[in-house]
């Protein structure tokens, strides 16, 4: 079936470009209209039907970034891929928060435009058709922040390791940071075997000796140990990854990077449940706020979106009935700061769930809110 699409920009040269390289491709593409800006674009969306939108950001009387806002709120179903010249990191933020799935730059590069298409396409259908999917066994849980330094991997490895202890139950810790995920560090386990090798391996049968045991019904899949790493693991992989771990284990905990990069959102749009973690510092809990906003744009549920709150102090950060106020999804648990017992569970290689803590309490009680349903 043909992916219908409106190629939107101010220059007459480069719309006539882009249709120029579609026709050059294997891949079926209907061009369904081209406009030349966002006023004409919501015309056009009002009389067809379309899979996608080719989005400029700088046109005349309504700009890319006004008329991606509007198809987000009037057609949730239709994509925007923005381009622009712009390659600043703000750019694509203001992208993403006024609800486009993907951002590419000018000058167009015709293999990473299609693949950009197709992945985008691709990915709807995956929002659209999840919820008629028969469900799995096991449960997605992605941890996700909107900056690093919130302790998300501490979180994350020690709620999985409570959750197997206390409520006998198997589960599945995937460090999905793949240019700087900490959890083989956080085990002392640098040397171990990673992702990266487990998908090198391309075996399904495989796949369970590159699970490596932390405690009795947890294991641990590792990211990969150098940065570059990430460029070479493609979202199909980890997918299929995911969806045979579903019939091992009764939860999946996914510890994702702070971006927004092709495999975070295929993971995001599969998600059971999508764990933000925050400080209590404003700038923490300014970019979770811009964090919850772009996922809420990107079609996600907001009843599968909770909040955490990690080294939390009353006597410094913003008070708790604030930060509850603030967000418009429930708060699972506020995490005391303990930042000695932390940073001794870091040093010597010991989650802090294989041992009593301070922390113990408070981080048990997460971990059962977490899988109430």
């Amino acid at each position: 079936m043909a992916i219908k699409l409106i190629i939107a920009d101010d220059m007459p040269e480069m719309r006539e470009t882009i249709v120029n390289m579609l026709s050059l491709t294997d891949n079926d593409y209907d061009i369904v209209a081209c406009c030349e800006n966002g006023e004409q674009v919501l015309k056009v969306l009002a009389r067809e039907v379309v899979d996608m939108v080719l989005m400029d950001i700088n046109m005349p009387v309504m700009n890319g970034l006004e008329a991606t806002e509007a198809i987000t709120s009037l057609y949730p179903l239709v994509s925007v891929v923005m381009m622009s010249v712009q390659h600043e990191s703000e750019y694509l933020k203001k992208a993403m928060f006024a609800g486009a799935k993907a951002y590419i730059m000018k000058p167009i590069d015709i293999d990473e435009l299609t693949q950009t298409i197709n992945t985008t396409f691709d990915r709807s259908k995956v929002m659209v058709n999840h919820s008629n999917t028969p469900v799995k066994k096991g449960k997605i849980f992605s941890f996700y922040s909107g900056k690093g330094g919130v302790g998300q991997p501490v979180i994350a490895l020690n709620t999985a390791i409570l959750l197997a202890k206390e409520q006998k139950l198997k589960v599945l810790l995937l460090d999905l940071d793949m240019r700087y995920g900490d959890i083989a560090l956080l085990l002392n386990r640098q040397s171990d075997l990673t992702l990266q090798d487990m998908l090198a391996d391309a075996s399904p049968e495989a796949y369970t000796t590159y699970a490596h045991e932390i405690i009795e019904g947890c294991e641990v899949v590792f990211a990969p140990k150098s940065p570059e790493a990430a460029e070479y693991i493609l979202k199909e992989a980890v997918l299929a990854y995911l969806d045979f771990a579903q019939t091992k284990y009764d939860y999946i905990f996914v510890d994702l990077g702070v971006n927004y990069d092709d495999v975070t959102l295929s993971v995001l749009d599969i998600s059971h449940k999508i764990l933000l973690v925050s400080s209590q510092e404003v700038t923490a809990l300014k970019d979770t706020k811009l964090c919850l906003k772009i996922l809420q744009t990107l079609n996600h549920d907001v009843q599968k979106i909770k909040l955490i709150i990690n080294m939390s102090d009353q006597k410094h950060g913003v008070a708790k009935t604030t930060v509850e106020k603030a967000f418009d999804i429930e708060t699972l648990g506020f995490i005391p700061d303990e930042p000695k017992a932390v940073r001794v569970s870091i040093n010597t290689g010991e989650p802090l769930a294989l041992h009593k803590s301070q922390l113990h309490k408070p981080l048990l009680q997460l971990c059962r809110k977490m899988i109430h349903e």
